[in-house]
């Protein structure tokens, strides 16, 4: 029988969703590590010959395991959106005070 991992990785997916709107750094590694340890429960899934019994246990694990991948992914990509998007306020916020300063030091 297959070791099913599908709700740890459906709740990681859940808790790096849940976090994109406070700590979005904490979400894009939680939605790394879910997209990935999706991707790898998935393919253990496939390359695994089910019986008879474990038919829809192995049917609830994949489709877990296709949501938390599908989670993580969109997770990682709107958190690098927004890394890129912090980084650039960042850069026009403090980027013309670096540059007044400057002014000061020749």
């Amino acid at each position: 029988m297959h070791s099913n991992r599908g709700a740890l990785i459906a709740a990681i997916g859940g808790a790096a969703l849940l976090m994109l709107f406070f700590v979005p750094p904490g979400s894009l590694a939680l939605g790394i590590v879910g997209w990935i340890m999706g991707k790898n429960d998935l393919e253990k899934i496939n390359a695994s010959g089910a019986d008879n019994n474990d038919v829809i246990l192995i049917k609830i694990g994949y489709g877990l395991s296709v949501a938390a991948t599908l989670i993580g992914g969109v997770v990682t990509l709107v958190g690098l959106i927004t890394l890129v998007f912090f980084a650039s306020v960042f850069k026009a916020i403090f980027g013309q005070f670096f540059s007044f300063l400057s002014d000061f030091t020749r």
